[in-house]
């Protein structure tokens, strides 16, 4: 484990490479980091050689300062920086949720970028447009209630599990506590509401792409708004995928390597 850090734009950001084989840069959801996603980058280190960070307010990475900072093109700038930082000259991109959302305003902002393809995990429901203020207000109201509830609420929150609890993974909720939680909770107030990239910019991606959602989540990954996004995307293909919320984590890295390297193969035409 050599965890390094970048400085890039107005943050400094913690990375890590594991692995060998094909590049590839793997984008966390919100309210992840570079800790949470271990297991998962690990075992797509046995397949590629993967590049994956703390987005910024995340785990030991800084956080912007004033709102203006967690605007999406700040995401993807820093997206385009540490693949730089990285070395990599034509990276795979994987993104889930949040880091889904990245990975898509990274593609119509930085073009030029040389990338393989591009796996896209359950887009978050404020994708296309900043979301309705009744749904956004009902999100706020959960995380307003973990806030309140001090550190292990927002663990809580941001894990489903209790911390102490004879059930919990003593792991993630290890990896959850590397977050400054103080950042945290600007990252919950501002990256939500707003839109990440402009539907109809999405027309000029010129990347091969595949899709993926689970039905039930209509609240943070509404499976439209995945449909949606593989509609506007031009050659994408679309997959419905499993749900698994009651899984161990472990289970659930397996099954997303799996795929993501099914993915890798059948877009590139390479194996890995």
């Amino acid at each position: 484990m050599t965890v390094r850090f970048a400085d890039v734009d107005d943050v400094r950001l913690e990375w890590e490479v594991v692995g060998a084989g094909p590049e590839l840069v793997y984008l966390h959801g919100l309210s992840g980091n570079l800790e949470v996603d271990r297991r998962l980058c690990d075992r797509l280190g046995r397949h590629f050689t993967v590049m994956w960070y703390s987005a910024r307010g995340h785990g030991r990475s800084t956080a912007p300062v004033g709102r203006g900072g967690w605007d999406y093109r700040w995401f993807a700038a820093d997206l385009d920086a540490m693949i730089d930082v990285a070395g990599f000259e034509r990276p795979f991109l994987v993104g889930g949720s949040h880091g889904a959302n990245t990975l898509l305003r990274h593609a119509v902002e930085h073009p030029e970028r040389p990338v393989s393809g591009a796996a896209v995990i359950a887009p978050g429901a404020n994708a296309l447009r900043r979301p309705r203020r009744l749904s956004f207000y009902a999100l706020q109201a959960v995380h307003h209630w973990g806030m309140r509830k001090g550190d292990d609420g927002l663990i809580r929150l941001i894990t489903g599990m209790e911390p102490g609890a004879g059930d919990a993974d003593l792991v993630t909720i290890a990896a959850a506590r590397t977050h400054d939680f103080g950042q945290l909770r600007q990252v919950l107030r501002h990256v939500p509401d707003q839109q990440a990239v402009a539907p109809e910019r999405l027309a000029e991606v010129r990347l091969p792409c595949v899709v993926s959602a689970w039905e039930g989540d209509p609240i943070i990954h509404p499976y439209e708004v995945a449909t949606r996004v593989a509609d506007l995307l031009p050659g994408a293909r679309f997959e419905r995928i499993e749900r698994l919320v009651d899984r161990p984590a472990l289970d659930v890295a397996e099954y997303a390597t799996t795929n993501i390297r099914r993915w890798y193969e059948q877009l590139t035409g390479a194996a890995a």
